[in-house]
C-alpha cells in the first residue's frame, strides 16, 4: 500500500495524497525528524539512497520523514527511526522546524535521542551511517555533502 500524507490544497482544505504527489506538486507536509547523538556528543548521520526523490546521496541527521495521515509527529518520528535504522531509543522533543525550498517544503517536529548500539539500515532509504564529531560534521557542510535543510537546521539550532 502506498504511503499517504496529510497536506492542504491551495484553498486550505485538508487533503490526503501520496508522498510522490506531495513532492511533485510541491505541497507542504508534516515531518518527524530525529537527531541521534551518543554519550560523547557525536552525531549519527545517514547517507540517503540514490533512489530518494529529494536530495539523493546527500547526508542527513539520524532519521526522519513524512508523518502519515493517521499518526502524530512523534509516532512518525519513532516509525522512521525503526524503519530506517532499526532502533527504538526514547526520543525527546527539541523544537519545531519549517523548511521551504524548490525541492521540498515541510513543517516538522524535531526530536533528539541518545543512542549507541547496533544500527540496521534499510537499504531502500539509507546507504550507510557514520558517527561524526562537530568538526567532522563541519567538513560535510563545507563540502556540501549534508542536505541543504540539515545544513540550515544545524546552523540555526545545533552549532555551538
Amino acid at each position: 500500500m502506498e504511503e499517504t500524507l496529510e497536506t492542504r490544497d491551495k484553498q486550505g482544505n485538508k487533503v490526503i495524497l501520496s508522498r510522490d504527489e506531495i513532492i511533485d506538486q510541491h505541497l507542504i507536509h508534516k515531518a518527524g525528524l530525529v537527531i541521534i547523538k551518543d554519550k560523547t556528543g557525536r552525531f549519527l548521520i545517514s547517507q540517503r539512497s540514490e533512489k530518494k526523490k529529494v536530495y539523493p546521496l546527500l547526508w542527513c541527521f539520524g532519521a526522519g520523514g513524512g508523518v502519515r495521515a493517521d499518526e502524530s509527529f512523534e509516532e512518525g518520528a519513532k516509525r522512521e527511526l525503526k524503519e530506517e535504522l532499526g532502533i527504538s531509543p526514547p526520543i525527546k522533543f527539541l523544537c519545531d522546524w519549517e523548511y521551504n525550498s524548490k525541492e521540498i517544503q515541510y513543517i516538522a517536529k524535531v526530536y533528539i535521542a541518545e543512542y549507541k548500539g547496533k544500527i540496521t539500515i534499510d537499504p531502500e532509504e539509507i546507504i550507510q551511517t557514520l558517527w561524526v564529531t562537530k568538526e567532522e560534521l563541519n567538513k560535510f557542510i563545507e563540502e556540501k555533502l549534508l542536505s541543504p535543510d540539515n545544513i540550515i537546521f544545524y546552523q540555526k539550532h545545533l552549532k555551538i
